[in-house]
């Protein structure tokens, strides 16, 4: 269970107030890019879409993913930091040939959490099934996001340099999980729940060469930082603020979930307030507020959303 979190909405509005001076010092274009994806294809509330029952290609003509058979394999990793530390990186594989066109997802947990957490509400059963019954395999991997100095690191880089944790994930983790089949943005994706989901988020803003498609389930997209990771200094909040890059994710696919019952304060309500912005600056998203609370099981329970999702958009 996630620990409730009270949102600092009036510090989100100072922030949002000063974006406009941090674009101009860090370069940020809040405009949509040329050729960037200008359509909204978002779902209504409650609405729970099929499994595509195909795969989607691209032009370049890439070979479909192979049919898992099996069951998969969870292994576990100990990555080693920018600082020495030490990562536990938990790893489901398919029972399929390993590849660069074997599609990779990044699943961020939330706060307190751990690497097993999305394995502990028995996510590995539910993708053998929907593998075995003809869905897109791919590879699951769930690393610890915890600090050493901040116990609520945000998925991000603590400003005074103790905690590396987006660092860690993008350059250490990354590269040890896909080893020598390195894949290309078409079949890397970034997922999180809670902090998980405004970490991915923030991540694939931050990174839009490394993933090309996002989900954040129940997550949030403003600043809140109870553990200073951002040290409570202004243009660090604003580079890390996923509600004032939205012209980031231009090329992105990107998929919005929240319970309709989600109690806790800083999330109700914004998948649909990040949706309005992506609306108003032309990315194109899908959105569901699907029956459900603030727990792994609503996670699970929406699997077939999001891996569906995340099948039309391999290959892109």
């Amino acid at each position: 269970m996630e620990r409730l979190r009270t949102p600092s909405r009036h510090r989100a509005r100072w922030l949002a107030a000063a974006s406009l001076a941090l674009a101009l010092v860090l370069g940020f274009a809040f405009g949509p890019r040329p050729g960037g994806a200008t359509t909204r294809h978002a779902a209504s509330a409650g609405h729970r879409a099929r499994r595509p029952s195909g795969r989607s290609t691209s032009s370049s003509a890439l070979p479909p993913s192979p049919s898992a058979a099996g069951n998969g394999r969870v292994s576990v990793l100990h990555v080693a930091g920018l600082h020495g530390n030490v990562r536990e990186v938990h790893v489901y594989r398919p029972s399929v040939p390993d590849s660069a066109t074997l599609p990779v997802v990044y699943f961020l947990h939330g706060v307190p959490g751990s690497a097993n957490d999305v394995f502990r509400a028995g996510i590995a059963a539910r993708l053998d099934m929907a593998f075995r019954n003809g869905a897109a395999p791919f590879v699951l991997v769930s690393p610890d996001g915890n600090g050493a100095s901040h116990n609520d690191t945000e998925w991000a880089d603590a400003l005074d340099g103790t905690d590396t944790v987006e660092s860690d994930l993008v350059a250490k983790i990354v590269p040890a999980v896909e080893g020598s089949a390195p894949r290309d943005r078409g079949h890397r994706a970034i997922a999180g729940f809670s902090m998980g989901g405004y970490g991915a988020m923030n991540i694939a803003e931050r990174h839009p060469s490394m993933f090309g498609q996002v989900v954040s389930i129940s997550g949030y997209f403003h600043v809140d930082d109870p553990d200073a990771m951002f040290g409570n200094e202004l243009l660090a909040e604003l580079a890390n603020q996923p509600d004032q890059h939205v012209a980031a994710l231009d090329h992105t696919r990107v998929l919005l979930l929240e319970g309709s019952s989600d109690a806790e304060p800083v999330v109700n309500g914004e998948a649909a307030r990040f949706g309005a912005l992506l609306d108003s600056a032309g990315i194109a998203h899908t959105l569901h507020v699907d029956p459900g609370g603030h727990h792994w099981t609503f996670v699970t329970s929406e699997e077939p959303i999001w891996t569906g999702f995340l099948e039309l958009g391999w290959h892109g």
